[in-house]
């Protein structure tokens, strides 16, 4: 996938439709915003996730997370294969922006993995709704 300013642009765009549609988190203060960054900009990422150590490998697959510290989503584009792809990442990450972040450690605490983790559940069935927000990127502003 090529990235471009328009591309840029649209992702933008579509991520402005997506806050629109879902609305803002009652544990956020703020919209998260949108950090689109390059695989070689994360290498030296150190920060755990909630489930665990990062490991570098791990840093050439990942497609996006939810930073609640810094409260945005990040994008490693050069990560994605596809447009829809990028919709779906967003739309994950950004119900991860809506949960409780003090439930996120407490469902690994009580044994749950990523796999069946309630809040991992729910933000990849989020993924579905991928449709609506690719065509934003594909043809530009839906009316």
């Amino acid at each position: 996938m090529k990235i471009t300013k328009k591309l840029i642009r649209r992702i933008e765009e579509s991520f402005n439709m997506i806050v629109e549609d879902f609305g803002e988190s009652k544990y956020h203060m703020d919209i998260p915003y949108l950090d689109i960054m390059k695989r070689t900009d994360i290498m030296e990422f150190s920060e755990d996730f909630a489930d665990g150590k990062v490991r570098k490998k791990d840093l050439e697959l990942i497609q996006g997370w939810f930073d609640p510290n810094e409260n945005s989503i990040v994008l490693i584009l050069e990560n994605i294969d596809s447009i829809k792809d990028v919709i779906k990442t967003i739309l994950h990450e950004y119900q991860h922006y809506l949960q409780c972040p003090s439930w996120i450690q407490r469902y690994y605490n009580m044994g749950y993995t990523y796999d069946n983790h309630p809040y991992e559940v729910e933000a990849t069935n989020s993924e579905q709704l991928w449709e609506r927000y690719f065509k934003q990127i594909k043809y530009g502003r839906i009316q």
